[in-house]
Formats: C-alpha cells, structure tokens, sequence
C-alpha cells in the first residue's frame, strides 16, 4: 500500500484513490445503460404534433448534455 498526497494536502492511501476510480466507473456504466435504454425507447416513439417534437428534442438535448457534463467533472479529478 503506497501513501501519496491528494488534493487538499490530504493523505490518503492508494488504495482509497483505485475504490474512488471504480466507483466513478461504474457510475459511468449505469448512465450508459440509462441512455442506452432511454435512446432505445425514442426509436418506438411516434411524434404527432410539434408539442411532441419539443418535448422529444429537449429531452434528446438534456441527456446528452448530462453526459458531456459527466465526462467533463471526470476529467477534471
């Protein structure tokens, strides 16, 4: 087990920083999943009406930008 100096001049172990990364991973799995599964439901959906549209692109709009906000907090540990 290694010691190393973390952000705020904490010290922390290695092994401390590994289960944080794998908890940030797996997070990013569940999101995938969620989005795999939301963009696999917009393939059914049938718009009438441009309510419908708006409603359909702004949720296109909101989980996509979701995803970019996920990877970008990601980047910046």
């Amino acid at each position: 087990m290694h010691v190393v100096a973390c952000q705020y001049n904490f010290i922390c172990t290695r092994n401390d920083q590994d289960v944080s990364e794998l908890k940030t991973k797996l997070g990013h799995v569940i999101v995938m999943l969620l989005l795999i599964g939301f963009f696999d439901k917009c393939k059914k959906a049938v718009v009438h009406s441009t309510q419908d549209l708006l409603c359909f692109s702004a949720s296109v709009l909101l989980s996509s930008s979701c995803l970019f906000l996920l990877s970008k907090l990601n980047g910046s540990t």
